[in-house]
């Protein structure tokens, strides 16, 4: 290691620092793209077809699997399609751009801005702009800050400026998910939860479907 700094001086601190976070950042990645074949994993595995009528344990085990707070009855709603766990990963992935009142059991739109396809379309291209502008801008900033070194001001300011570049970068393809799903399936969700806690406001008290 001694031989190496007076070589090269601590100039190489910042590429391989850099590099560790460029290596995490992808296993990051990698672990978003394969969440949706771990939740099936774990779907199946976890899964208890006897207590689906716990709501509390749908409630506590769906928040487990899929990381979302979703009410029993919109979990029921999930389970009652084909395809359970996809249903129950486009909900989680909706679940912060909705608004959930508790009293009616429907759900609207968190932000006004995202209540039409157009506004989402547009978020989610936005946030894919910019995952790739940040994501560029971290690395032009590594190799300043490599160029420069720790051993200078300008070297550590090129330093930050890439660990905040590759953050937002993180950031936007985290949330890209939840808009992507919210383009193709926002509004069908969105109808079908105010749909069915509406049929069951009309029903008459003590009736069971």
């Amino acid at each position: 290691m001694k031989e190496i700094l007076d070589a090269g001086g601590t100039s190489f601190l910042i590429p391989v620092v850099l590099a560790l976070v460029v290596l995490y950042a992808i296993r990051g990645l990698n672990g978003l793209h394969s969440r949706k074949y771990q939740n099936r994993k774990e779907f199946l595995e976890v899964w208890d077809n006897t207590r689906i009528q716990d709501d509390l344990w749908l409630e506590v085990t769906v928040r487990h699997l899929f990381g979302a707070y979703l009410p029993a009855r919109v979990v029921h709603l999930a389970l009652a399609q084909p395809n359970k766990s996809e249903s129950l990963l486009q909900l989680s992935e909706l679940w912060d751009l909705f608004d959930y009142d508790p009293e009616t059991e429907t759900v609207r739109w968190r932000r006004k801005r995202h209540a039409t396809v157009k506004r989402r379309r547009t978020m989610w291209r936005l946030m894919f702009a910019a995952y790739f502008i940040s994501a560029f801008a971290a690395v032009g900033s590594g190799i300043a800050a490599a160029h420069f070194g720790p051993g200078t001001f300008v070297g550590w300011v090129w330093g930050g400026f890439a660990v905040v570049c590759a953050f937002v970068a993180l950031v936007n393809v985290w949330n890209e998910d939840g808009f992507r799903t919210s383009i193709t399936r926002g509004d069908y969700w969105m109808n079908r939860i105010n749909r069915t806690a509406d049929k069951a406001r009309k029903r008459p008290q003590g009736r069971e479907d």
